[in-house]
């Protein structure tokens, strides 16, 4: 099960692009003659996970109850994921939380809607 800080903050249907590497930042200079150029290293830039999902309550209020948790860890802090394969991240920040379309209801009057969610890896 997918947790973040320990919690299950992502409902139902969760999908995990984990782990996706940025590439490392890079000076590149060039000079006049045969083989002029060089590239310096400036460091490695950490990485993101995609997160796509949908959040469940037994009413509107649930619902945006479900979702201000999420918003919640919008706080710039790093924290634990655990991705839905079970493999641990550390030093991970919610970069962006974006509910997508609109609330469905079922006939029993719970509430859902879809959304995505980007977390930034600061370290690998």
């Amino acid at each position: 099960m997918a947790t973040f800080n320990g919690a299950n903050i992502f409902g139902l249907k969760v999908s995990m692009q984990a782990g996706v590497i940025n590439p490392p930042a890079t000076q590149q200079n060039t000079y006049a003659g045969l083989n002029g150029t060089e590239e310096l290293s400036m460091g490695l830039r950490g990485g993101y996970t995609l997160v796509s999902g949908c959040l469940a309550g037994a009413s509107p209020s649930g619902l945006a109850a479900a979702e201000a948790v999420f918003r919640s860890y919008y706080d710039d802090r790093a924290y634990q994921l655990v991705d839905n394969l079970g493999v641990t991240w550390n030093w991970v920040k919610l970069e962006s939380f974006q509910p997508a379309g609109k609330v469905y209801r079922d006939a029993y009057g719970n509430c859902y809607r879809d959304y995505t969610a980007k977390f930034r890896h600061i370290t690998f």
